[in-house]
């Protein structure tokens, strides 16, 4: 127990180092594209770029994985982070040399697009070593929900961190601050004391998980429907922030663009700490959850189409996307945990690799039609993104699986 204790720590503050300097540079850079060039559609292929190229590990990543047996997820974990920092340093005389805004944004999202390409390396065995790290079901969830808190934790400072460093700083600070946080990231996962053998979880499965077994298109659509919604929840406080600050045009995105991340990301935070002092989690309805999501999605969608005055919208959009924030972060850590007890260690990486190359192409054919509604109306693009949400939702409605109850030591 003690040895897991500290895994759990170093675990989790590797991610959270991690996430801070990857975050706050994923958003300056967006920052800085639109500020240079005023054109939503590099900021929009920023993101799909960072995310497209991860398809082809995704789907390989049942063989990536079998292939690398020799070498230890956590060396793999710091050569990412290494690879990673060695791409990132060429921007930095790139901003120097580079006068031409467009060349540089499209340089800056090039980069950014490999780095996202090494990352998806990363996200396989930061999905993997859990199998090597926790020794029982208990100790899995509990990884999960220290994720969950290390994405908070990360999505929390990043912003602070972005917005001291973006106001007051040269743009590549950014790029320098974010190689020395892969590096104490990387030693981290270094440290990590790992099992020899996976840990197989749910062994002994329930009635209930055999029934699940015998119609498994439930567990996939499931799955796939609770993907989609990953892959397309974070859209207003990323490629769709600048089309929310254009039906706000009172309010400065370089401004508040900064405030909201901070909120959202404290309202992230608080939902992981409230999971950590659950000592009994039940398998809640996460149709449920992602229902209350959409609800509060179309108040201030309503709001925003009845009310004229941009201050009320913004105070609507603040408070009802700080609940979305709450109830996501408590879905995402109960969706991944999830998905160790509803697939055998065999075929998960198969799973995951297909879930995740499904996630990034639909969701990103999703923003690609969302930024063209923002050209002829940003109203449009919210509307459509409050559809899609509605419709994964009642999917989630239809197809949730039920496991047994998870007791947190």
């Amino acid at each position: 127990m003690i040895v897991f204790q500290k895994n759990f720590y170093k675990y989790t503050a590797s991610l959270a180092i991690s996430l801070i300097g990857s975050e706050a540079f994923k958003f300056a850079s967006s920052l800085y594209i639109y500020r240079i060039t005023e054109d939503f559609w590099l900021v929009t292929i920023l993101y799909l770029l960072i995310q497209f190229p991860t398809i082809i590990v995704y789907l390989f990543s049942s063989k990536i994985v079998a292939k690398f047996t020799k070498i230890s997820d956590k060396a793999i974990l710091f050569i990412c982070d290494l690879i990673s920092i060695l791409f990132l340093i060429t921007l930095i005389p790139m901003f120097f040399l580079i006068k031409n805004s467009y060349i540089f944004s499209i340089l800056l999202i090039s980069i950014s697009s490999i780095v996202g390409f090494v990352h998806s390396f990363r996200f396989i065995y930061i999905r993997n070593i859990v199998y090597f790290i926790a020794n029982n079901d208990s100790q899995m969830w509990k990884t999960n929900i220290g994720s969950s808190f290390a994405t908070s934790v990360g999505f929390v400072l990043s912003p602070i961190l972005t917005y001291f460093i973006y106001q007051n700083l040269s743009f590549h600070y950014l790029i320098i601050f974010n190689c020395l946080t892969y590096l104490l990231s990387g030693f981290l996962y270094l440290l990590l004391k790992t099992n020899k053998e996976k840990t197989v979880f749910s062994e002994e499965e329930t009635k209930t998980s055999e029934k699940i077994s015998e119609k498994p298109h439930k567990k996939w659509i499931f799955v796939l429907s609770s993907s989609m919604i990953i892959g397309i929840f974070l859209y207003p406080r990323a490629s769709g922030l600048p089309q929310i600050f254009n039906l706000l045009p009172n309010f400065s995105i370089e401004t508040w663009g900064f405030y909201l991340n901070i909120l959202f990301s404290v309202s992230s935070l608080i939902s992981s700490l409230i999971q950590f002092k659950l000592k009994k989690i039940k398998q809640i309805k996460m149709s449920w959850v992602v229902s209350v999501i959409s609800i509060a999605n179309l108040v201030w969608l309503l709001g925003l189409i009845l009310v004229k005055n941009q201050s009320i919208n913004l105070i609507l959009f603040m408070i009802f996307s700080s609940i979305q924030q709450i109830l996501f972060s408590l879905f995402i850590s109960q969706y991944y945990s999830l998905t160790y007890e509803l697939f055998d260690k065999d075929v998960f990486h198969k799973q995951n690799g297909i879930s995740l190359s499904f996630r990034i192409i639909l969701s990103s054919l999703v923003r690609i039609l969302l930024t063209y509604f923002a050209t002829i109306s940003a109203l449009y693009a919210f509307i459509a993104y409050f559809l899609i949400i509605l419709i994964c939702a009642i999917l989630l409605l239809i197809f949730q699986p039920k496991l047994k109850k998870v007791v947190l030591n």
